[in-house]
């Protein structure tokens, strides 16, 4: 059984409270499997679930969990994908310096490694 899918189906419907379920349970097999690559994914989806939630202390600290790992894994995508998210959190909470920051910094990242779209977005 792939939790990280059932928990993505369960959020899709709406009902995060049970894909964050599945997402904790995929994130513990993970572990125990040491794919470092796929515990900074899953911890992207489940700081989206907290960020859906207005969660934001809970979706920093998935998000910066998951800088690490990419940045340890040299997964320069990954970084620049989490570095834009939570660029995000910080513009909602007001701290546009802080938000501005991690925008620059994932920009600078999606340029280096000729991400087009992802320029687009940030």
């Amino acid at each position: 059984m792939n939790h990280n899918n059932i928990g993505i189906i369960y959020c899709d419907l709406g009902d995060s409270p049970r894909g964050l379920k599945h997402f904790k349970k995929s994130l513990r097999i993970l572990e125990e499997k040491g794919d470092n690559y796929g515990i900074a994914s899953l911890l992207l989806n489940i700081g989206d679930v907290y960020f859906e939630q207005g969660d934001y202390p809970q979706t920093r600290e998935n998000l910066e969990k998951a800088i690490k790992l990419y940045e340890e894994i040299g997964d320069k995508h990954g970084v620049s994908i989490s570095l834009n998210n939570m660029g995000n959190v910080y513009y909602l909470e007001g701290n546009y310096n802080i938000a501005m920051d991690h925008y620059q910094k994932a920009l600078a990242i999606r340029e280096e490694i000729g991400d087009k779209q992802g320029i687009a977005a940030t």
